[in-house]
Parts: C-alpha cells; structure tokens; sequence
C-alpha cells in the first residue's frame, strides 16, 4: 500500500511540476485523494451504456459517488486514511443527516 501512495504522490508532483492534467481510472479512494484536484463521476452500466457527468472538485465528485451508493466515508484520525462508514452506525446516520456524505 505504501509504495502505492509513493506512486500516487509522484504522480501528483509531476502533474504539478509539468502543469498538467492527468486521466487516472481508479478504485481506491485514498490514492485517489492524493492526485485529484477533481473528478469526473460515470453512471451507466458497465459494458452496456454510460454517461459521464460534469467536473467537479475533488469533496463534491467524491460525496456524489458516495451518496449514489449510500455510503458515507470519515478519515480516519489515527491513519488519516478514509474508512467507510458501517451502514446505519451513528456516524453514518449523522453525516446523512448532515448531507456529508464524505468528511476528509
């Protein structure tokens, strides 16, 4: 995971040193949250059909992804990693009914 992040972070810095833009896919949030300055979300159905949205920064692109899939997401205050909510704990339950689908 460590070296991910350290490729994460690369990649960031290069975008920034060359000023940039970057097309990344991925899944992980977290390595996500180190390069993107926004997102781009796609709804659809894989293989079949898709539509892509607007841009969007980096807080808004990941809360839309998030309340799509009814999930909310915390950092972590020892890691400082994003961790997923359990569905209907009291955080969950909190941050919907704070609209704060993702709190970094």
């Amino acid at each position: 995971m460590e070296e991910r992040i350290t490729t994460a972070k690369a990649i960031k810095e290069i975008m920034d040193e060359k000023e940039k833009t970057a097309f990344v896919v991925e899944h992980d949030l977290l390595l996500v949250s180190y390069m993107a300055d926004s997102i781009i979300n796609f709804a659809g159905e894989s293989g079949i059909f898709g539509k892509g949205g607007r841009i969007k920064n980096f807080e808004e692109g990941v809360s839309c992804l998030l309340k799509d899939l009814d999930i909310t997401l915390r950092k972590d205050k020892e890691s400082g990693r994003p961790r997923i909510n359990k569905k209907n704990s009291v955080l969950d339950r909190e941050q919907k009914e704070q609209g704060k689908w993702a709190v970094f």
